[in-house]
């Protein structure tokens, strides 16, 4: 009697390996997507966090403007506000790089839409939170999208200015 495999099995066994390797190469790809999308969701909120931060620490309102087509958000110090022409010039002085702030959205993912508190829809490429000295912000929803169709939320409350990520 002869030990061992015979050509058959060896070629059953391999594709068997083949289709599962497939399947999980599948899931893995998905997942990192995913992931791409957590952490970008994270990063904005991250980034209309500081912008709420900096604006009550320098007593400074504090524009987040996202460029809704280039995927680009930039946190800046809101110069047009009345009264805080002669604050936002002693603030930016301190600032490092001109006081603003870029982030620029990974390949895989775009801003989907950005609707105000009250919801109301707008055709414009741009979109603008305001967040004020005492804390507050002007609000609104911003949703990210990956290539996948998977999306986010991240939701900024007009009364406290605080920014909550939920991932759909």
């Amino acid at each position: 009697m002869k030990k061992g495999f015979s050509l058959i099995e060896l070629l059953v066994v391999l594709v068997l390996i083949s289709i599962f390797s497939a399947f999980v190469g599948v899931n893995v790809a998905g997942s990192l997507g995913n992931m791409e999308l957590k952490t970008a969701s994270k990063k904005v909120a991250a980034s209309l966090r500081y912008a709420r931060s900096r604006a009550i620490t320098e007593s400074v309102p504090y524009v987040a403007l996202l460029d809704l087509n280039q995927n680009r958000m930039t946190i800046k110090p809101d110069l047009m506000s009345p009264g805080s022409e002669k604050e936002a010039v002693d603030s930016t002085s301190n600032l490092k790089t001109g006081g603003e702030k870029r982030y620029d959205l990974p390949e895989d993912v775009k801003f989907k839409n950005a609707l105000p508190f009250d919801g109301s829809e707008s055709d414009s490429r741009f979109f603008a939170v305001v967040f004020m000295p005492n804390g507050c912000s002007s609000g609104g929803t911003i949703y990210l999208e990956n290539r996948r169709e998977h999306g986010s939320a991240v939701k900024i409350d007009v009364i406290t200015g605080m920014v909550r990520v939920e991932m759909s």
